[in-house]
């Protein structure tokens, strides 16, 4: 879709960055639940920490990052929102099959 767009390979990799970090961000949001003081502490700094490297001049230029057009943070947004998405049903498929099968080892356990 980037490509189809016309949107600068600089940009690009900045979009990029940005996906990668707010699903790996939300990825340690579904694996800390649930959220303590302490997690949602280490949450926040994760958080801050996206932001400031964005923001803070020195880790722009070391990252090569570029401010985003509208089109580009739009299709960020996009992609991170699906994928967001894909995380909750894997998680909910997997607890609903992990409760099914330790409900099926218990009953095992108790008609031996």
């Amino acid at each position: 879709m980037a490509a189809d767009a016309q949107i600068p390979e600089a940009e690009i990799r900045s979009g990029s960055t940005l996906i990668l970090t707010i699903i790996g961000l939300w990825i340690l949001v579904v694996l800390s639940r649930p959220v303590t003081r302490f997690k949602g502490l280490v949450i926040g700094a994760m958080m801050v920490a996206l932001v400031l490297m964005f923001a803070v001049p020195i880790s722009r230029d070391f990252l090569q990052l570029v401010d985003l057009t509208l089109l580009t943070a739009t299709l960020a947004l996009g992609a991170s929102l699906v994928c967001i998405g894909l995380i909750e049903v894997v998680r909910f498929v997997h607890r609903r099959l992990f409760r099914r099968d330790a409900e099926r080892a218990a009953r095992q356990l108790t008609a031996k």
